[in-house]
């Protein structure tokens, strides 16, 4: 059965998030043109936000999410640096790549197996690689 959760208070930016990773029963939504990180507890029904304004900016920064234990990393489509949220700690870092690539609509999604996640290329001529334990 489909159901609708109305965020329309939370936020009306037209293109918020693109993709979502589940990690502790939170849905975590990296953000594309929004300001913040979207939360979304299932077992609650409520949705949240984590401002993040004052780490990224701009448009298209994140496009894919991939969870490893406990942490859910964004893939970086704009922004040149990886965005790892940790569940626990409710906090967002970034770990800068630009030295390695530097240009726009990098990557667009995200997997995770065995403490890595993995990007899927979209401008990138390769499959980018994050090790979560950094």
């Amino acid at each position: 059965t489909f159901r609708k959760k109305d965020i329309s208070r939370s936020t009306s930016i037209k293109y918020k998030f693109v993709g979502a990773a589940v990690s502790q029963g939170r849905v975590v939504f990296p953000p594309f043109d929004a300001r913040f990180i979207g939360l979304y507890d299932v077992a609650t029904d409520q949705f949240d936000l984590l401002q993040v304004s004052n780490q990224v900016s701009g448009p298209g920064k994140f496009a894919g999410a991939a969870a490893w234990d406990g942490k859910v990393v964004f893939a970086p489509h704009n922004w040149d640096a990886v965005g790892v949220y940790d569940v626990a700690g409710n906090t967002f870092a970034t770990h800068d790549i630009k030295p390695l690539l530097a240009h726009d609509a990098k990557f667009y999604g995200a997997a995770s197996y065995d403490g890595h996640v993995v990007f899927a290329p979209e401008r990138a001529d390769f499959v980018g690689t994050w090790d979560v334990e950094m």
